[in-house]
This record gives structure tokens, sequence and C-alpha cells, in this order.
């Protein structure tokens, strides 16, 4: 049997925005935090809070934010065990999404633990 290379994922980082250039400390549970809260926004303001909020078209579907994959899914390419890992994070996310003038990460993505969302 051959052995295959394994394949082995790169996450992203924000050097301008870490510590000391930005808030962000180097721990990549805090770089995971602040990519699942630009994924994670963007589709909050694409998609709004329900399908009231999108114009459908003919032929098209309603769109979904999907929080819980992403949040998995983020987890998983930064190698964590879950999405509670870089949740710990939310207070420095908030604080540099702040001194961006960004918008104020929203309760309906920032309480995600585990995959689930905590209501």
């Amino acid at each position: 049997m051959t052995d295959l290379p394994k394949l082995q994922l790169q996450y992203f980082t924000f050097p301008s925005l870490t510590q000391p250039h930005g808030v962000l400390p180097r721990d990549k549970r805090a770089q995971a935090c602040w990519y699942f809260y630009t994924i994670a926004q963007h589709a909050k303001e694409k998609i709004g809070d329900s399908t009231e909020d999108q114009i459908i078209l003919e032929g098209e579907r309603w769109m979904d934010t999907r929080y819980e994959q992403q949040a998995l899914s983020v987890a998983q390419l930064y190698q964590l065990e879950s999405p509670s890992e870089f949740a710990k994070f939310w207070p420095e996310v908030k604080k540099q999404a702040e001194l961006l003038g960004y918008p104020t990460p929203h309760h309906s993505y920032t309480n995600i633990m585990r995959g689930r969302l905590i209501t």
C-alpha cells in the first residue's frame, strides 16, 4: 500500500489585526474567531434575519445563514475541537470590530457552542 501525502489545510491569520498592531492575540483561536466573524457577518448582511428579508426572484432559492455549519467548518480548518474554543475570544473580536468601524458581532452567531446555536 502506498503512503499517500496527508492534506494539510492552511488557515487564515490576520497580522495587521494582531498584537501589537491590533487587538487580536496571536492565538489561533482568536484568529479563528475573527475569521468566523467575517463570514458570519457577511452572511447576516447578505441574507438578513429571515426569508422575509430576502428578495426572491423566480427560480431562485431562499438563502440560509448556516452559522452552525460555518462555525464547525472554521473549527475544523483551525484544527480546534469545537467552535466553543474560538468563542472565548469574542471580547477581543468585538473590540477589534469596533476599532475598525465594523458592526458589533451579533448574538445570532456569537452564541454557537460545539456547533449548536445557544439561544
